[in-house]
């Protein structure tokens, strides 16, 4: 609901990222839709899973997991996002 509540506005991106070791599965999960929505970046960590830059960064290590971050990378939010468009 929150990804349609902001449909098409270009300050805000839904990013979901696959930690899957192997692309195919990775890649057939994006196709069935279970994990992420056609609207959302659909990236991968490829094959590094949770060595990747990205998820050491964020200090990543539990999934999925899901963080708010603001313009400029900061984490805004970890978890509990499950609260209305408004909020």
């Amino acid at each position: 609901p929150v990804e349609s509540h902001f449909r098409g506005r270009e300050d805000i991106v839904f990013l979901s990222v696959s930690t899957d070791k192997d692309i195919r599965r990775w890649q057939n999960s994006v196709k069935s839709g279970r994990y992420s929505s056609p609207e959302a970046v659909n990236a991968y960590t490829g094959g590094l899973g949770i060595d990747h830059p990205l998820t050491k960064y964020y200090n990543l290590h539990a999934f999925p997991s899901q963080l708010l971050i603001d313009g400029e990378g900061r984490v805004a939010r970890v978890s509990g996002m499950q609260v209305g468009p408004g909020e």
